[in-house]
């Protein structure tokens, strides 16, 4: 018989083996059905053992270094039940030393003698599996995973898996030694990662066919057949630069370790099969760097190139051959990426707050080494690092005796090598450890500070400096007292080191306010300063904004700070005074209040509309005024509101009419439009029918004949807007109302007149102030010729419903008036000096 065929009976040997293990008759079989929590020896004088359920090798509780571990006896047998499993340290700590021999080896194999991919479970590793936990020459057969890895297993080799769903799963990426293993028609030979699973025999010469392996798994090299016997190559095996590019230097390199004493050989091979380098050499250990160069010194084109691994011993035993890929890429450069400083400023004073920065980096040739050193700004080397591979590197602002470095710019000199390449970067961190030192330059402390003095500015000029040389932000804020518990934030900036702020006191009461400078720099150092003054400013605040003519008052504060004599004056809305509150009264520091009932100062209630206070204060020196007409109530916007205007007839005694409630005084805009359905509310091209007019809070009914201002019939005013706020109230504007008479229900009858056949008469009611008789005007405007053409008078007409006054359709000059259309208007007018209007229209026909 041939070596080669004396090679092939060889290589059948384990799956002879484990076919015997089947077929041989049964023993008394041990049955497991509990779980193992001391020390526990499975002979091979008691097998086959019987896993009948899921157990456990663990302890019932913590068992520190004396947990238990199950021994199993070279030539085991171990069956499993349907869907069994052992699992080793899951809760509790535990192990499993499954170690069999060439000769003897240990079979876990389904309790069937028809069993089907996935019959039983496995074995499964917890993480607190004991570190001398490992499997060695055993089979494995028909499980769904038949080893699920932990933390502590420490090797998996010469071992056959055969049938099963899974073999191996790696749960942990805690490194564990598998090699020179076997896996035949697995549907997943190793699963999950990521870890390793080299020198192994995946039934193919091309290595573990497609989706056997995860992605995550390193198989290569792979053997290229059935293990030889013994099994001559070890774990030992690394790889660099699998992917490579020589043209820039960097090489290939493996290293890998046999137990044969003889000789080794490398060949490289292209995707042509054709060797385009050999390496040899001798002795266990062997190294290759392989430079993408054939033998004659020819780079060769970029591609998947193979190498193989043989191993002969010195009395001429053979090691079965190894392989795996190596790649040249001249496209792939030597590439620093994802460089990244998490601070360019620290302050490691231990406050948890910018004590680190972080430097991460990587390179796209995962074996390149790279040395750090961090730099002070003479250029000399504080601190030191190296690895491999990405860069995750945290410096706490220390030197290599791990004392703190002094402030400065330090630069993080990044070196990446591999080969003859060579990639650096130098990103820069600043360390500061020292406070900043904000200053106050103004106001001074303990000033007084009051508008009286500043001709009526209640603005505080606030300077400063945030002092600091890595500023980062100031914050200005205030508070009440010389030791304030809340702040009110005023200004921020984090762009000049410089403050300047004008800081607006009216609003605040007199008294004790601290301001405070809060300054931040970027290595989050922190400190402050804080000034205290005095606020003494005059300021007069008025309680309401409209007043009530029947019995309403309204209140007028006035803060004064020291020693003064106050005028205090109301005027109506033509600038007249109406009213001498006070008339340079002397007032000593306090807070006075002073009441105005809406009448003169001779007791006259006074007409409805907006009024206004104005106050000024003198020492004999100076003197002081102050007027709020330029200051609105709100600076918000008024609300609009878009209203369709179909629903009324003003012909037939049916006006337009809206009904709204107003929360507060306001100023109310309606106006009208041919174009819609959006009205914008402006007075052109609009007919503004309100504009901006004074209205109490409450409900409010408003009536429009549809004609303009001047009283012309407008049929082409479809759309209205309507409005209002006190976007265009003053703070110092009080709305005195309910005093002026009310005209409602108002009607011509008939609306449509023929004066030939009697008279037409206008009718309405009519309630006024205090129940006082009124003046009536009637005008009857001609549309047609835009003019008034009859005014009629009734003095002292007394208030109360369905007033009549007659009209016979002739105008002033004693004529009957055109036929056409005509806008009625009705006036009342009190001797308060209230005026208010409705208006109708009428068709005259003859």
């Amino acid at each position: 018989m041939n070596t080669r065929k004396a090679q092939k009976l060889l290589n059948l040997f384990p799956l002879i083996l484990i076919l015997a293990l089947w077929l041989q008759p049964a023993s008394a079989d041990m049955l497991i059905n509990s779980d193992i929590t001391t020390n526990t020896i499975w002979k091979t004088s008691s097998s086959p053992y019987i896993i009948q359920n899921t157990i456990h090798v663990e302890s019932g509780s913590s068992c520190d270094t004396k947990c238990p571990v199950l021994t199993i006896q070279p030539g085991v047998v171990v069956k499993f039940n349907p869907g069994a499993y052992i699992v080793i340290g899951s809760s509790h700590g535990g192990g499993l030393q499954a170690i069999g021999t060439i000769t003897s080896r240990i079979s876990f194999q389904p309790n069937s003698a028809t069993p089907t991919i996935g019959y039983y479970g496995g074995l499964s590793f917890g993480d607190l599996t004991y570190t001398t936990s490992a499997i060695a020459y055993a089979d494995f057969s028909y499980a769904s995973t038949a080893i699920s890895t932990g933390l502590n297993l420490t090797s998996v080799h010469h071992t056959t898996f055969q049938s099963n769903r899974t073999g191996i799963s790696y749960r942990s990426s805690a490194p564990i030694a598998v090699y020179e293993n076997v896996f035949l028609n697995n549907t997943t030979g190793a699963a999950a990662g990521p870890n390793n699973c080299r020198f192994a025999w995946w039934n193919s010469t091309s290595g573990p066919p497609t989706g056997v392996v995860w992605d995550s798994i390193s198989y290569e090299p792979w053997l290229l057949g059935m293990p030889s016997t013994a099994q001559y190559f070890t774990g030992s095996f690394t790889s660099s630069n699998s992917t490579f590019n020589p043209s820039i230097g960097i090489n290939s390199h493996i290293q890998f370790q046999t137990a044969l004493t003889g000789s080794w050989t490398v060949r490289i091979t292209n995707s042509g099969n054709q060797i385009v380098r050999t390496f040899t050499g001798s002795g266990s250990n062997g190294t290759v760097v392989w430079d993408g160069k054939n033998t004659s010194g020819a780079l060769q084109p970029n591609g998947t190139y193979y190498y193989q691994i043989d191993s002969t011993g010195s009395h001429g035993e053979v090691a079965t051959s190894a392989m795996g890929r190596m790649t040249i890429d001249t496209t792939k450069q030597f590439t620093i990426s994802n460089l990244s400083l998490s601070a360019a400023y620290i302050s490691p004073n231990g406050d948890g707050n910018k004590d680190i920065t972080q430097l991460l980096a990587s390179i796209n040739y995962p074996d390149a080494t790279w040395i750090l050193n961090i730099k002070n700004s003479a250029g000399s080397v504080v601190r030191t690092a190296t690895g491999t591979n990405s860069l995750n590197f945290v410096w706490d602002g220390k030197n290599g005796s791990q004392q703190i470095v002094p402030d400065g710019v330090y630069t993080f000199q990044l070196t990446y090598t591999d080969d003859a390449a060579t990639a650096s970067s130098s990103p820069v961190t600043t360390v500061d450890n020292t406070l900043p030192a904000p200053v106050i330059t103004a106001p001074v402390q303990n000033t007084l500070v009051s508008n009286f003095y500043q001709g009526g500015s209640d603005s505080v000029s606030v300077t400063g400096n945030a002092g600091d040389v890595n500023f980062g932000n100031w914050l200005l804020s205030y508070g009440a007292g010389t030791s304030p518990t809340a702040w009110v934030d005023l200004s921020s900036n984090a762009s000049s080191v410089n403050v300047s702020y004008n800081w607006l006191t009216s609003n605040l009461g007199n008294g004790t306010w601290t301001l405070r400078l809060f300054v931040n720099d970027l290595a989050a150092n922190q400190n402050f300063v804080f000034r205290t003054i005095t606020i003494g400013n005059f300021t007069v605040r008025q309680n309401a904004y409209q007043l009530d003519s029947n019995g309403g008052l309204v209140n007028y504060t006035s803060q004064i700070p020291f020693s003064l004599r106050e005028t205090l004056l109301i005027k109506n809305p033509s600038g007249q005074t109406v009213r001498t509150l006070l008339n340079n009264t002397l007032r000593t520091q306090a807070t006075y209040t002073d009441t105005w009932d809406g009448k003169s100062d001779s007791g006259v209630t006074l007409p409805d509309g907006p009024y206004s206070y104005t106050a000024a204060v003198t020492d004999g020196t100076t003197t002081m005024n102050w007027d709020l007409t330029a200051v609105p109530l709100t600076t918000n916007g008024d609300t609009v509101f878009y209203l369709p205007t179909d629903d009324y007839d003003p012909w037939n005694n049916q006006p337009l009419e809206l009904k709204y409630t107003l929360q507060k005084a306001s100023r109310m805009f309606l106006a009208f439009s041919s174009a819609g359905p959006r009205v914008l509310a402006n007075c052109n091209p609009n007919v503004c029918i309100m504009g901006l007019d004074y209205q109490e809070a409450g409900p409010h009914i408003f009536h429009w004949a549809q004609v303009d201002n001047s009283g012309v019939y407008r049929p082409d005013l479809k759309y209205a807007a309507f409005s209002g706020g006190t976007n265009n109230f003053s703070q110092n504007t009080v709305l005195l109302f309910g005093s002026k008479p009310k005209i409602s229900n108002l009607k011509l009858l008939p609306p449509l007149f023929f004066p030939y056949s009697g008279p037409q008469n206008i009718t309405f009611d009519l309630v006024s102030y205090q129940n006082q008789a009124v003046n009536i005007t009637v005008t009857f405007f001609n549309h047609t010729a835009r003019a008034t053409l009859r005014t009629m008078v009734q003095a002292g007409v007394t208030p109360g419903t369905g007033i009549s006054l007659p009209w016979d359709g002739k105008a002033d000059n004693g004529n009957y008036l055109a036929p056409g259309g005509y806008t009625v208007t009705v006036t009342a007018s009190d001797a308060v000096g209230n005026s208010v209007s409705e208006q109708i229209l009428t068709r005259i026909r003859y």
